[in-house]
């Protein structure tokens, strides 16, 4: 098991939602734990906004300077580079969703070189840019240029919010697929509720990865 856990991935990817999942199962395997939320650029659906509820399961957070706030211009914060002091605690990064998000993790490369660490590419293949092996190529390259980081895992977290069926996540598989035999970079988990999950087919032997939903809000699915 790694010390850090890297989740990057494109807007809507789900990835702030599995490395909340994340930090929370650590914290409750009574590891100290932190996750860094390093999104600098989007100020909707990041992992910050659930800070009291990491709080309360012994998480501690680190964001940008001003992040929730109306300032326009966040900042990275010097208190970041304290998860590479301390070598007994375990450390999720949320990565900001875009090439800017992906740059602002490559200043930590070094730091990264000298400890253990794995990072995840979380894909959602019903977003836009995110529907077929060629886009996600463009994406997957992308965030490695601008990281400076190799992914070594990728994972299947396709959906439609609440209504998603096991037909959209066996639908991304199929895609994900490609690019993972593309690249060869394994395809290591499929995450969902785990009522979805139950109903994959015994042909999809890929790791499940059951995951609370913590980000979307009631009100964002009675407007669509």
């Amino acid at each position: 098991m790694h010390r850090i856990t890297i989740f990057c991935g494109n807007y809507g990817s789900g990835k702030t939602e599995i490395s909340l999942n994340t930090a929370i199962k650590y914290a409750k395997e009574n590891k100290k734990t932190t996750l860094v939320d390093l999104d600098i650029v989007n100020p909707y659906f990041r992992s910050s906004e659930q800070t009291e509820l990491l709080n309360k399961h012994g998480v501690r957070v680190l964001c940008p300077t001003f992040a929730n706030t109306a300032v326009d211009i966040p900042s990275l914060p010097a208190s970041i580079q304290s998860i590479f002091a301390d070598k007994d605690q375990r450390v999720i990064i949320d990565v900001g969703g875009d090439a800017t998000g992906a740059t602002a993790l490559g200043r930590y490369k070094h730091f990264l070189d000298a400890d253990d660490y794995v990072t995840y590419m979380v894909i959602n293949a019903r977003r836009p840019f995110s529907k077929g092996t060629d886009e996600l190529s463009v994406m997957l390259e992308d965030i490695q240029l601008k990281a400076r980081l190799k992914v070594d895992f990728l994972i299947n977290n396709t959906n439609m919010a609440r209504n998603t069926t096991v037909d959209d996540l066996i639908f991304g598989h199929k895609i994900i697929e490609k690019l993972s035999d593309k690249y060869s970079i394994p395809l290591k988990y499929i995450s969902g509720k785990p009522e979805i999950l139950s109903h994959l087919p015994e042909s999809i032997t890929t790791e499940r990865l059951p995951i609370n939903i913590y980000m979307r809000p009631d009100w964002l699915d009675d407007t669509l």
